[in-house]
């Protein structure tokens, strides 16, 4: 399994964000969100790591480093 849904997953929690709320801030579709937290081969474009790890106030290779 990859490293960036757990850390993905845990980051958005920290947040206090659901699925719902961070599909919204980023621009990524909730279930895009839904597939990389939960499907252990799913790996994200760079311009949805982009767009989430700036909504997460987050960088891109801390959140999902392992999948680039």
């Amino acid at each position: 399994m990859k490293k960036h849904k757990p850390i993905l997953r845990q980051r958005r929690e920290e947040l206090g964000l659901s699925r719902r709320e961070l599909a919204l801030l980023s621009g990524v579709s909730y279930n895009t969100i839904v597939s990389l937290e939960t499907s252990p081969k799913r790996n994200p474009t760079l311009d949805v790591c982009k767009k989430l790890s700036k909504a997460m106030e987050s960088n891109v290779e801390e959140l999902f480093g392992d999948a680039m």
